[in-house]
């Protein structure tokens, strides 16, 4: 079983859960949820971030989704990243959003967690678009 990590500064990972619970439905039971709220220390983040670690321990490897690399959730993640303890066995991938999560969760349990990264980045740089004007032809004008 994989374990998900959603981290983020301020409530981004809880607007996160709820927009995709509204557009998609449930999370896997091995998703947590973690946010390092205004005026909290790292310190309290960090033990949060532990004991979220701990209650995934039946896990066998960890896809850790944050907002954004240098910040204090990535930095957290990267502890674990570079620890022997976990080595090879997780993931961190930065920049998250819905369709970013959506994809994860989609391949979470079907792919390895490195090639689940990989394909996180590949999609997220076919997936960011700007809205382009689209011209009629004669014909839908007449409709």
């Amino acid at each position: 079983m994989k374990g998900l990590i959603i981290a983020t500064h301020g409530d981004l990972c809880f607007g996160l859960k709820d927009t995709y619970e509204m557009v998609v439905g449930n999370f896997p039971e091995n998703t947590v949820f973690l946010s390092l709220k205004k005026g909290m220390g790292v310190d309290v983040f960090k033990e949060n971030f532990k004991e979220n670690m701990m209650k995934l321990k039946k896990c066998d490897s960890y896809l850790i989704l944050v907002d954004l690399e240098g910040g204090s959730p990535y930095n957290t993640a990267s502890e674990y990243f570079y620890s022997k303890d976990y080595e090879g066995k997780i993931e961190i991938v930065t920049g998250v959003n819905l369709p970013i999560l959506v994809e994860a969760i989609d391949n979470l349990e079907d792919m390895e967690i490195k090639e689940l990264a990989n394909l996180l980045l590949i999609n997220e740089a076919i997936g960011v678009k700007k809205a382009k004007k689209i011209e009629k032809t004669e014909e839908e004008e007449e409709f």
